[in-house]
């Protein structure tokens, strides 16, 4: 009995924590208390009351996490992130696809078509701006993929598949659904690009 009064207490002080002091509990339980600690005096105060409505601390680390690392003095990181995941209580095939832009990026009129482009079909988006100085816009925006089963490998590439769209160093077209549809690279759906070409040609 001791043992659950204690345990009760516990549950009790974690309750009545305040956003800060839950997402700086979870930050130091991820990543350690000292750089759970740069982080959230990084960028946490940056964090708009709208975000930290929407969003339980212990699922903020991960963007915490990564504004940090792209804000950072002396970041080499590159001016565009994503992330691309389900959360634990995701319900068939719905997603999270995350994009992460130093500066004034992008928009969502713009990277909701890339999304569709590349087979997902957006349902929802929230926008969030972490001004720390240097302003990292995040798009958060939930798809369905058609599927409730998608390897490492083909997030990794539909993930770099939508960075090159985004920077222009991939080619727009239909066939990079064949990313998330058929499991290739973008260099092989590069290189089946040229053989359509070719093959109009001729």
């Amino acid at each position: 009995r001791r043992v659950d009064l204690d345990r009760l207490g516990r549950a009790i002080d974690r309750a009545s924590e305040t956003w800060e002091e839950q997402a700086r509990r979870a930050l130091s339980d991820a990543i350690g208390p000292v750089d759970g600690a740069r982080v959230f005096d990084l960028v946490g105060d940056a964090a708009t009351a709208e975000y930290r409505a929407r969003t339980r601390p212990a699922d903020a680390v991960a963007d915490l996490v990564q504004v940090a690392s792209m804000v950072a003095p002396g970041a080499k990181t590159p001016r565009i992130a994503t992330s691309f995941g389900r959360s634990l209580d995701a319900v068939g095939d719905d997603w999270r696809f995350r994009a992460y832009f130093v500066g004034t990026g992008s928009t969502l009129a713009e990277l909701v078509p890339i999304l569709g482009q590349l087979g997902l079909q957006a349902v929802e988006e929230h926008p969030t701006v972490f001004d720390v100085g240097e302003t990292v816009s995040l798009y958060e925006i939930g798809v369905r993929a058609g599927t409730d089963t998608i390897d490492d490998q083909r997030r990794a590439e539909l993930q770099r598949a939508f960075v090159g769209l985004v920077t222009g160093s991939i080619e727009s077209d239909g066939l990079n659904r064949l990313v998330l549809a058929g499991g290739l690279d973008t260099h092989q759906v590069v290189v089946l690009r040229l053989y359509r070409r070719y093959l109009r040609q001729v």
